[in-house]
């Protein structure tokens, strides 16, 4: 059985990356994980210079 859980509303939906669940990564608060995630890839392009 596969389990889908692209829509936060939808049932699994709690394991979506937009699911509102704070984490706590290296002494930040994130508000969810796509907040970490598209701060990385923020960070990674600047780094580009």
């Amino acid at each position: 059985m596969t389990i889908y859980f692209y829509k936060v509303e939808e049932p699994y939906g709690c394991f979506s990356n937009f699911s509102a669940h704070n984490i706590y990564i290296s002494g930040q608060d994130w508000l969810t994980v796509e907040h970490y995630y598209q701060a990385q890839n923020l960070w990674a392009v600047l780094m580009k210079g």
